[in-house]
């Protein structure tokens, strides 16, 4: 990849992670239309932080947002929104505390924590028409407010949504330290909590009877036994790992960015290009965004970036 082909790249992953966006809120209850649908478990914390980050190339999005926050706050982790929001750049920290403004007007006095001096003023937010609906559940795509609905909004909600939604084509297990990892919580709490779900047979450990214990600290879930009882369906997209993958997506438009602005030679082009991918290999090794084999002995340079970049937007597009 040439430095003269980024910006069209740019362009290109943006669009596409803008076109994914809508799709997500549309599946959360968004009012929004558009082609296609969210398929795999929307992560509601995430769709809101990327939003945030990227409402300088659509500016919709705030609407969309805070309306859907002024409806659906009962059903959003404020503890998790700031425990990830440190990984998001800035902007979207400062947009969060703008955004605790309309979760306090809704009377969720929770989001007094995220309140910050360094706020954005505004938002652009238009509060003359209602912009989202009270969260449609019943299907994989909303299965984690479902279950905060029904549980609690908390660690066990999302411990049990990450496991049901790794289940996808086989039996897979998970440590703590992954769990944690990918929900945002403490190993402490993930330990405490998981442990408590396997007690009651809401999940399973390895080597032991239907709600016993295991000193493996490894945890699974069987999707097909909650299929009836949650009534949303037997397709399953699966957990979507959209933390990994949206930051991957704003460390590669910030560094396409910086391309036009900076003269680097090819060589550190390519240097830059194999620590952006190393940095987010997770973004794209999960469900064979791009096949692990291929990726395992790849030059990992600008142009093997490039081609990753466009597998991501090609199964955002497909599968996502």
């Amino acid at each position: 990849m040439s430095a003269s082909a980024a910006p069209d790249l740019a362009t290109e992953v943006r669009e596409a992670a803008i076109r994914h966006l809508w799709r997500q809120w549309q599946a959360v209850g968004g009012a929004v239309s558009g082609p296609g649908q969210a398929n795999a478990i929307v992560d509601p914390e995430v769709l809101i932080l990327t939003s945030l980050w990227i409402l300088d190339h659509e500016r919709r999005l705030a609407d969309v947002t805070g309306s859907w926050v002024r409806i659906n706050s009962a059903l959003l982790s404020i503890q998790r929104l700031g425990n990830l929001s440190r990984q998001f750049p800035e902007i979207a920290i400062e947009r969060l505390g703008s955004l605790a403004a309309v979760g306090l007007a809704a009377k969720d006095i929770r989001w007094k924590s995220l309140r910050s001096k360094r706020a954005s003023s505004d938002l652009g937010m238009r509060d003359n028409k209602v912009r989202a609906i009270e969260a449609p559940l019943r299907s994989w795509a909303t299965l984690m407010l479902q279950l905060r609905r029904g549980m609690g909004v908390g660690a066990k909600a999302d411990v049990l949504t990450y496991l049901l939604g790794i289940n996808v084509t086989g039996l897979e297990w998970a440590s703590v330290a992954t769990i944690a990892e990918e929900t945002g919580y403490t190993p402490a709490a993930v330990r405490r909590v998981a442990d408590d779900l396997a007690a009651a047979s809401f999940i399973r450990v390895p080597g032991t009877g239907e709600g016993g214990r295991s000193l493996q600290r490894m945890y699974s879930a069987d999707p097909a036994a909650w299929v009836q009882l949650l009534r949303i369906g037997t397709h399953q997209p699966g957990w979507g790992y959209w933390r990994e993958r949206f930051l991957f997506v704003i460390a590669l438009l910030q560094w396409l960015e910086s391309l036009r602005s900076r003269k680097v030679s090819a060589y550190a082009r390519d240097v830059e290009a194999r620590e952006l991918l190393t940095r987010h290999i997770g973004a794209i090794r999960r469900d064979r965004v791009v096949d692990p084999m291929e990726l395992s002995g790849a030059e990992l340079n600008a142009e093997y970036l490039n081609r990753v970049a466009k597998a991501l937007i090609n199964w955002m597009g497909n599968r996502g």
